[in-house]
C-alpha cells in the first residue's frame, strides 16, 4: 500500500522521527550520513559543479565494477537464453544474445549489461577446437578475470564439463553446474509416466544424476542448479542469483562489496534475497540522492533527480507504472510540502535538539545535527538547502521500503501462481 507525503510526515514529528534520524542503530545505518569534509574540499577545489560532478560519480560507481561470468556449455544447451533471462533482456532485445542457433560457438563472446558496462556474461568456445585446444583452454580464455563460471548442459552431462569444472576449482574459481530445459524435461517426464509422475522426485533424479557423474570424476560437493530460462519463476533460476550473490559475502574487501552491488544491481528481481541486497545497496545511495537534490540549481533539476532515484526503485524491483502511479504523491517536492516539514526541523532546533532525545545521545546526536547543517549553510549558504536534504533522505527511505515490500508481496504471489501452474501442467 503507498504511502502518502502527509503520512511521512506525521511519522517525523518529534518521538519517532528525530529518534530514527539521530538517535537509533537501525537509523544510523541507513542514514550513514555523507562525509562532509570529503565534500567540502571539492567545493573549494571545484565549486558546486564539483559536488555535483562527484555526486555523479558516486552514484554511478556500480555502473563500471568489472563482474565477469563465464558460460560455457555445448551447443543448444540454452547458454544464449541464461545469458538473455540473466539480463531480462527477450531476444530481440537491443543488447540480447541471439537465442535458437545450433552451430557453436568459435569465439569468446562478450555480452554487456545494458546498464552496467562493467557487468558482462561471456560465451565461451568448446574445449578441444582447434583455437581453444584442451590444455591451453584456460589460458585462451583468460580464466583469471572471471568471478564465476556457469557450466551448462540440457540432458547430457559430458566428460568435458567435469574436466572444466576441475580445471577452473584448481585455478580457486568457483564453478556452478546448471541443467537447463527443465520444464520440458518434466512434461516429458510426466508424458512418459502419467500415472506414477512425482515433480519433486523427477527433480531429485536429475540433480542427483549429476551429483553422481561429478562425484566420479573427483568433485566434491557440486552446487548443481535445475532451471528454465523462459520460466524464472520456477525451479532454481533465483536459487542460482542468490548463490551468486553470497559469494561475494566471505570476501571481506571493500572492492567485493561493490562487486556484490554492480551484481544486485544487474539481476532480475526474483527472489526475497536478491531484492534485500537491492534494497540494502539503495539504502546506501540515499544520503548522496538527498546531497545531489540539495545540490541543484532550481526547483526542476529538484524534482527531476528526485523523480530518476524513485524510478531507479521501480526498475530494480521489476515495478511497473500502473502499480508506481500509487507512488505519485511522494514524487514531489514543493515549497508547501517543504514549509510542512519545516516545522520539525525549527521546532528541534529551538530546543536546543534535547527535547526528543535519550539522555545518552543527545550530545553526539546534536552534534551530528549541526555539523550537517553548518556544512550547507558553509557550502551552499542557504538553510533551504539542508533542509531539502534531510527531507530527501526520508522521502526516498520511505519509498524504498514501500516499493520493497510492494515487490516482496508481488514476488510472493507470482511464486505461488507459478507453483499452482506447475502442479496442474
Amino acid at each position: 500500500m503507498a504511502v502518502n507525503l502527509h503520512d511521512i510526515l506525521y511519522w517525523l514529528l518529534y518521538f519517532r522521527a528525530l529518534e530514527n534520524l539521530f538517535d537509533s542503530t537501525e537509523g544510523q545505518k541507513i542514514y550513514s550520513e555523507i562525509d562532509d569534509q570529503v565534500y567540502e574540499k571539492e567545493f573549494e577545489e571545484n565549486g558546486i559543479k564539483g559536488i555535483q560532478q562527484k555526486v555523479t560519480d558516486e552514484l554511478d560507481k556500480w555502473k563500471h565494477v568489472p563482474v565477469h561470468i563465464a558460460v560455457a556449455g555445448e551447443s543448444g544447451c540454452g547458454k544464449s537464453a541464461f545469458i538473455n533471462a540473466v539480463r531480462s533482456l527477450s531476444p530481440e532485445d537491443k543488447y540480447a544474445a541471439e537465442e535458437g542457433l545450433e552451430e557453436t560457438t568459435y569465439e569468446i563472446c562478450p555480452y554487456r549489461h545494458p546498464e552496467s558496462d562493467g557487468f558482462i556474461m561471456w560465451d565461451l568456445p568448446g574445449v578441444g577446437t582447434n583455437q581453444f585446444p584442451k590444455e591451453k583452454y584456460l589460458e585462451a580464455i583468460q580464466y583469471e578475470k572471471y568471478d564465476f563460471f556457469i557450466i551448462m548442459y540440457e540432458k547430457r552431462f559430458r566428460e568435458i564439463d567435469t574436466w572444466l569444472a576441475k580445471a577452473v576449482r584448481d585455478k580457486n574459481k568457483k564453478f556452478f553446474f546448471v541443467r537447463t530445459h527443465i520444464y520440458q524435461a518434466l512434461k516429458q517426464e510426466k508424458k512418459n509416466r502419467p500415472t506414477t509422475f512425482q515433480e519433486e522426485v523427477a527433480l531429485d533424479k536429475m540433480r542427483n544424476k549429476c551429483l553422481e557423474e561429478a562425484l566420479v570424476a573427483g568433485l566434491k560437493d557440486p552446487k548443481v542448479f535445475l532451471i528454465d530460462n523462459k520460466k524464472k519463476e520456477m525451479f532454481e533460476f533465483g536459487a542460482l542469483q542468490d548463490e551468486l550473490l553470497s559469494s561475494y559475502d566471505s570476501l571481506k574487501r571493500a572492492s567485493d562489496d561493490m562487486k556484490k552491488t554492480t551484481l544486485a544491481f544487474s539481476l532480475s528481481a526474483i527472489t526475497t534475497n536478491v531484492m534485500l541486497c537491492k534494497k540494502e545497496a539503495l539504502s546506501k545511495r540515499i544520503p548522496i540522492v538527498a546531497l545531489a537534490v540539495a545540490s541543484s540549481m532550481s526547483e526542476y533539476e529538484e524534482i527531476e533527480k528526485f523523480k530518476a532515484e524513485i524510478e531507479f526503485y521501480q526498475k530494480q524491483f521489476n515495478i511497473d507504472t500502473q502499480q508506481l502511479e500509487e507512488n505519485k504523491e511522494l514524487m514531489s517536492l514543493t515549497e508547501t510540502e517543504l514549509k510542512e516539514y519545516r516545522i520539525v526541523f525549527d521546532g528541534h532546533e529551538s530546543s536546543g535538539g534535547t527535547s526528543v532525545e535519550t539522555p545518552t545521545r543527545t550530545r553526539n546526536a546534536a552534534g551530528r545535527w549541526d555539523r550537517f547543517k553548518d556544512f550547507f549553510v558553509r557550502v551552499f549558504q542557504s538553510k533551504e538547502k539542508w533542509l531539502i536534504y534531510e527531507y530527501c533522505k526520508t522521502a526516498l527511505a520511505n519509498n524504498l521500503d514501500s516499493m520493497y515490500e510492494q515487490a516482496i508481496k508481488l514476488y510472493g504471489l507470482k511464486m505461488t501462481l507459478n507453483v499452482v501452474a506447475s502442479s496442474t501442467n
